[in-house]
């Protein structure tokens, strides 16, 4: 698979976790108005991405001299609690920074949430 390829269906991923999201609590896990605001709101879910997060996108937002809200990010479970440990697991997983680091559909569909 190339990598563009791979980096598109990450987006994909990315969305995937989002909606799942969405779905168990009926409103936006990122609900931003604008893009500098969407971001915000990202970090402010998930955290600001480190260099053991995302290093390559660090290097992006460096280039174009952008530094991202410093934000620790909050425990997705607190923000869906009666969502089973399964389903946070996979949504995390969606909705990592790196969208190298995230599961393809395959691995998604060998999930422990798509196990029960």
């Amino acid at each position: 698979m190339g990598r563009v390829h791979k980096f598109k269906e990450s987006e994909d991923m990315w969305a995937m976790g989002a909606i799942m999201a969405e779905l168990f609590t009926l409103r936006p896990l990122f609900p931003g108005l604008s893009e500098p605001d969407e971001i915000y709101k990202i970090c402010s879910v998930i955290g600001t991405p480190t260099e053991n997060s995302w290093s390559h996108g660090l290097q992006l937002a460096g280039a174009m001299n952008y530094r991202f809200p410093q934000l620790p990010g909050v425990n997705l479970a607190t923000l869906m609690p009666t969502v089973s440990e399964a389903a946070v697991n996979l949504i995390r997983s969606l909705c990592s920074w790196d969208p190298l680091k995230r599961p393809t559909a395959a691995e998604v569909l060998q999930h422990p949430f798509f196990q029960n």
